[in-house]
């Protein structure tokens, strides 16, 4: 969930320039973040809801969607994607 607002328990990835909140610290065990300027993260994704779910492949998931807004990458312990299905943003991983 795209936060704008200082929360309690962030935590700064700096590599990607955005504050975390994990699910088990937030109240209502939500993933937050919170993107700084000059994340690598696309623009469009700063500010809308999105759904996170775990599929076998990236690639061949991807290939259902209407736009891919972040390519597979590699985000240390997984591989994510942010893509765009009608009007509905999800983050894929693996």
């Amino acid at each position: 969930m795209p936060a704008t607002k200082i929360l309690e328990g962030e935590t700064l990835l700096k590599d990607w320039e955005i504050y975390f909140v994990p699910p088990e610290k937030s109240p209502f065990q939500m993933e937050y973040v919170r993107f700084l300027p000059s994340t690598k993260f696309p623009e469009s994704i700063h500010y809308a809801s999105h759904v996170a779910g775990e599929v076998d492949s990236i690639e061949e998931t991807s290939k259902a969607v209407d736009e891919v807004l972040m390519p597979k990458t590699d985000f240390g312990p997984f591989y994510f994607s942010f893509v765009k299905k009608t009007v509905l943003f999800l983050n894929l991983w693996k």
